[in-house]
């Protein structure tokens, strides 16, 4: 179990550090979302680490918590690229497609999950 749990830890400690060291630096086109998306790299990490660890009443609290996190990865770094790109000041009107897709997403797995067995946890 430890094979499995070190991995996980290092993962979220380096995105972490990551984020850390990128505040430092000089503001710069997609920053902000990258650093975004690393945080929810971390949170997916530390996330299911401890639904590894925790047991069964709990793990089903905390992998519709992970869901948070999964769910915001892909829009932050799609966003990421449009401002790295240069073009965040063409697709401004688009941008909100950003945040209202992971809440689209969280709501349709609260309702998916509400529905579905969870005695599978």
């Amino acid at each position: 179990m430890i094979l499995y749990i070190a991995p996980l830890l290092l993962a979220a400690t380096m995105s972490i550090a990551v984020t850390i060291y990128l505040g430092r630096g000089p503001a710069s086109p997609g920053l902000r979302p990258f650093r975004f998306g690393m945080m929810a790299v971390a949170g997916w990490n530390l996330g299911y680490l401890l639904s590894i660890l925790t047991g069964a009443p709990y793990k089903y609290i905390i992998i519709t918590l992970i869901h948070v996190f999964i769910v915001s990865v892909a829009p932050l770094f799609a966003h990421f690229a449009i401002g790295y790109a240069g073009l965040e000041d063409r697709l401004r009107r688009y941008t909100w497609f950003f945040r209202v897709l992971p809440a689209l997403a969280i709501f349709i797995n609260a309702l998916h999950l509400t529905r579905s067995d969870k005695r599978a946890f």
